[in-house]
């Protein structure tokens, strides 16, 4: 053990304003949970530097390197700015008509939620503060953690491109797959993907239930000499949002 000179960001002291801000956000009530009681237990201070070569040099301290917390958040601020200028219109942090939604998975809940706000009112403490959280918990692959470093992952392309299920879907269609990816979503737990879960869906579900229901109602529907009228409502806002 031996002592050492970091930098520090008092994030204890935003404790109050964090408060206030995440009241005004939506975001799932697990998520809410979360943030309440880590606000309740008491907000702990964020080394700025760390020890390491990879990284943006501190200045003054040598051998040490700027946590990439720290340089994402002002990147959010830049990035938005610059797209904003190349498309000739105002940013999402300060347009008169933007809006902010982040979307992260459950184990980054900590920075979006508390770390990047704090350093974003800090640099700028005139852009706008997020409207909504998007997070979801862990999505496994076959009770794994997706890694593509180890070789553990699955593609889209791969999926669509061997037939594995039967019927009507023999040539797999981008729809099935996200049917299942919305189905087996993990926004509320953690879940799991399966090739063999996925061909059994399609089987039992969408060619054994729907496409006999869906066979059995266009029969019907022919017999009498009707039609399935087109649909002509306005859509409401929860159908848009899907």
């Amino acid at each position: 053990l031996r002592d050492a000179e970091k930098y520090y960001f008092p994030l204890s002291r935003h404790a109050a304003s964090l408060r206030q801000l995440l009241a005004g956000v939506q975001m799932h009530p697990a998520l809410r949970a979360y943030y309440n009681a880590y606000l309740d237990r008491g907000l702990p201070d964020v080394a700025v530097s760390q020890f390491g070569t990879w990284g943006i040099p501190c200045p003054g301290l040598p051998g040490q390197v700027l946590y990439e917390w720290f340089e994402m958040a002002g990147s959010y601020l830049y990035l938005s700015r610059e797209s904003a200028l190349k498309r000739g219109c105002a940013d999402f942090f300060s347009g008169p008509d933007g809006a902010v939604v982040e979307a992260f998975g459950f184990d980054n809940s900590f920075f979006y939620g508390f770390l990047v706000p704090a350093l974003i009112r800090e640099i700028d403490p005139a852009a706008r503060p997020p409207k909504a959280f998007l997070f979801n918990f862990f999505y496994q692959l076959e009770g794994k953690k997706f890694s593509t470093s180890r070789g553990h992952a699955i593609w889209a392309d791969d999926i669509l491109g061997t037939p594995q299920t039967p019927g009507i879907l023999t040539a797999p269609e981008p729809d099935v797959l996200r049917f299942y990816l919305a189905r087996s979503r993990s926004e509320d737990r953690e879940t799991n993907f399966a090739l063999e879960d996925l061909v059994a869906f399609a089987r039992s579900t969408l060619v054994g239930e729907w496409e006999v229901l869906l066979r059995e109602l266009d029969r019907d529907l022919a017999a009498a000499g009707r039609a399935v009228p087109a649909y002509s409502g306005a859509l409401s806002w929860e159908h848009e949002r899907l």
